[in-house]
């Protein structure tokens, strides 16, 4: 993480901030022979002295509190859960996004993030999207961790909202609905469904 907030600040991409004890960062910046200065290159979130500490509790269990997090619940994981404190400074607009860097579970950081940024209007449900930067250009995959065995409907919203990511990106998709099942060499339900969305997709295009 120190070393993607350094490419950050060379590149002017965005100004960091980042979570964690500041003693700690400090050491680890030296160890990895950084060159960045806490406080002047980045902002940084102290889960265990941080001025905002009780803002950060109180809307937290404002959103979580109906789902059976007690208040000390709440307290303890804005101390030691670095991807709610992260989401939270999103929620509070303190930062534009998050990235939760590579420990713990995938599913387990949705949940997290979900619980208190929660959904775009209109969705009932998140998706994971993918990207793969190879020498023929970027490819994007999804759903690659949320869905298990999505629905019908469920692979054309998916897709479609893979499709709005990536305009973001000024990228035009081309989707490709993929199963295990190649020209029909195994016909399990999977396969069947794409298939009737591939049909269905040349009668009538998603929009």
């Amino acid at each position: 993480m120190l070393r993607a907030t350094q490419v950050l600040l060379e590149e002017r991409i965005a100004r960091p901030i980042l979570i964690g004890r500041p003693a700690v960062i400090e050491a680890r910046i030296e160890r990895f022979g950084l060159n960045l200065k806490p406080g002047t290159d980045f902002e940084i979130i102290n889960p265990e002295d941080d001025p905002r500490y009780r803002d950060y509790v109180s809307l937290f269990h404002s959103l979580v509190g109906r789902d059976g997090v007690t208040p000390d619940t709440a307290r303890q994981m804005v101390r030691t859960n670095t991807t709610v404190i992260g989401a939270l400074a999103v929620k509070r607009g303190e930062a534009d996004a998050l990235i939760c860097g590579l420990q713990g579970r995938f599913i387990k950081h949705v949940r997290d993030i979900r619980s208190v940024i929660g959904l775009q209007d209109g969705l009932n449900d998140v998706s994971a999207l993918s990207m793969l930067i190879m020498p023929r250009g970027a490819f994007f995959l999804a759903d690659t961790y949320v869905h298990r065995d999505p629905t019908a409907d469920e692979i054309v919203r998916i897709t479609l909202q893979a499709r709005d990511h990536l305009k973001r990106f000024n990228i035009e998709a081309r989707a490709a609905l993929l199963s295990y099942s190649n020209f029909g060499s195994r016909m399990a339900t999977a396969h069947t469904r794409c298939a009737r969305l591939i049909t269905s997709s040349r009668r009538s295009p998603w929009t």
